[in-house]
Formats: structure tokens, sequence, C-alpha cells
């Protein structure tokens, strides 16, 4: 017989599950700091950071909530176990499942957070009329006229460089928490299916 993950799919599902989990909170992460680091003109709001910690640690937490679920079913199918060592066992799962819950949720909304701010802003990028240089970095206007609103980037040596590699950055943190916004949404179904699911079917 095959064997049962905790998400009620093949362990195989659940294992790559939780590394695509992993893989994009380390990507947000990464280039977050690479963005404080080598593209400073970006401001906190588009540089991710925020949500690439929350979201890493849901995704560790989902790996150990597998874990304990993987070791409870194993401990199920064993006769005389105590009801001491059952009842403990559920009450460890249970607190790591409604934590694990809870950060998934958190991630999930300030993902979505990070996404809008960094699509709102690639936006702008597309929609700037001309840029000028300044000593301190390049100055961008929305519209012909210099008196309309601007947005100073600083520090960069072109105005080149903000429709390059500050763009780019930007896309590349608002793909990534898109992304983790959907893998935590995903994983939240499938506990929530785990739970649900099992009712309905009678296993």
């Amino acid at each position: 017989m095959a064997s049962t993950c905790c998400c009620g799919c093949g362990c195989r599902l659940r294992a790559c599950l939780v590394v695509v989990q992993v893989l994009i909170a380390c990507g947000i992460t990464g280039v977050s700091v690479f963005t404080l680091l080598c593209v400073p003109a970006i401001k906190l709001l588009e540089t991710p950071v925020w949500a690439g910690a929350p979201f890493l640690l849901a995704s560790l937490l989902s790996a150990v909530y597998c874990c304990r679920r993987s070791e409870r079913r194993k401990k199920e199918g064993r006769i005389g176990e105590e009801m001491e060592d059952e009842d403990e066992d559920s009450t460890c799962l249970f607190i790591v499942k409604v934590m694990c819950i809870i950060l998934l949720v958190i991630s999930f909304i300030v993902c979505l957070i990070a996404t809008v701010f960094c699509a709102v802003h690639v936006v702008k990028l597309f929609m700037y009329a001309f840029c000028v240089r300044t000593p301190n970095g390049c100055v961008c206007f929305q519209s012909i006229d210099s008196d309309s609103k601007s947005t100073e980037y600083f520090p960069v040596e072109t105005c080149e460089e903000v429709f390059s590699k500050v763009k780019y950055t930007i896309m590349a943190s608002g793909l990534l928490s898109l992304l983790g916004s959907v893998a935590a949404l995903t994983f939240l179904a499938f506990i929530f299916r785990s739970r649900y699911g099992q009712i309905e079917t009678g296993s």
C-alpha cells in the first residue's frame, strides 16, 4: 500500500510542496538582501524582506507539521501504545498545526501585499515621461511638466539603471512574492482538505 502523507496525498507531493515553499522563501529573502545591499535606490516597501522572513518560518514549520503527522499515523498502527503518549502527541501536533496555519495566513497576506507594492512600482516605471540625472541619482517625472509628481532614485550611476537594474529587481521581488502567496494558500488548502476531506470520505 502506498504511503500517505499528512496532506492526504502521496509523500512525494508533500515533500515537493514543502521544498517549493522553502525555495521560494529563500528566493524572496535572497532577492531582498541583494536589493538592500546592491540596489539601495529601491524603497523598503518594494523590498519584501518583511515577507520572506515569515514565509521562510512558515515553510520550515510546514515541514515539521508534515513530519509530526506522519509519525502520528505510524503510531496509530501500533498496538499497546500508552494513552498518555497519544494525548501528548496529539496536543503537540495540534499546536504545530495551529502555528503553521497562522504563519501561512500571515505569509499569504504579506506576500500578496508585497506583490501589490512591486506591481504598482513597475507600472509607474512604464508611465514615466522622462528622467533627469542629478548629483545624487536620478529623478523621473510622470509627465512632460517638470513640476509634475516625481520620484527620486539614489544612489544610481545613470538613469538607465532605473529601467534596468531597479526595474528587473522589483519585478523579480514581485514575482517571487506572488509565488509565495500562491504556495502558502495551496498548503493551507491541503491542510484543511486533509482534515475535512477525510470526514467526507469516511477514511
